[in-house]
């Protein structure tokens, strides 16, 4: 499904490759352009792809060599002398269902901090260490709380150890 977002010329593409997308299109759309319009973002195609575990394996192993499930994949599939960015999050459904029941929310939640942690790279952010990764953590919590999803992370998520 693509969705033109004309305020700030969005392309918003969505796959749900197996089916077990825990979030409607329109949710989907509500997390980009939010994030979008707090970042400023204009001229970008953001595609959206669910899928479940066995596809994430397969795509971090090709991409990342690394045969462990993982929750988000980003791409930035921009060439480097466009002006216009172009973004692929790949967003793993399954995991997020699991996931969620451990952590007592919603998949919907869990599936919506997939989403916009895979967009807070391609915006720059960074969970390499844990000074970087406690400040992903913070954007993210703010962001998802202003969309309606609240506690994503625990108190202890944000303490140094």
């Amino acid at each position: 499904m693509d969705d033109d977002l004309p305020d700030q010329h969005i392309n918003i593409q969505i796959s749900d490759t197996c089916g077990q997308c825990p979030l409607e299109s329109d949710q989907i759309k509500n997390i980009v352009s939010t994030i979008s319009g707090l970042f400023n973002l204009c001229n970008v195609t953001i595609s959206i792809v669910a899928v479940n575990n066995s596809q994430m394996q397969k795509l971090n192993t090709e991409f990342l060599k690394s045969e462990k499930i993982t929750d988000v994949l980003s791409f930035d599939l921009s060439d480097n002398d466009d002006p216009l960015k172009c973004y692929e999050i790949i967003v793993n459904s399954e995991l997020a269902t699991q996931e969620a029941e451990k952590r007592n929310h919603t998949p919907q939640a869990e599936l919506a901090l997939y989403i916009t942690h895979g967009l807070l790279h391609q915006l720059g952010y960074d969970d390499q260490d844990q000074g970087l990764a406690m400040e992903m953590h913070k954007k993210e919590a703010e962001i998802l709380n202003q969309l309606g999803f609240d506690f994503i992370y625990n108190e202890q998520d944000f303490v140094k150890g």
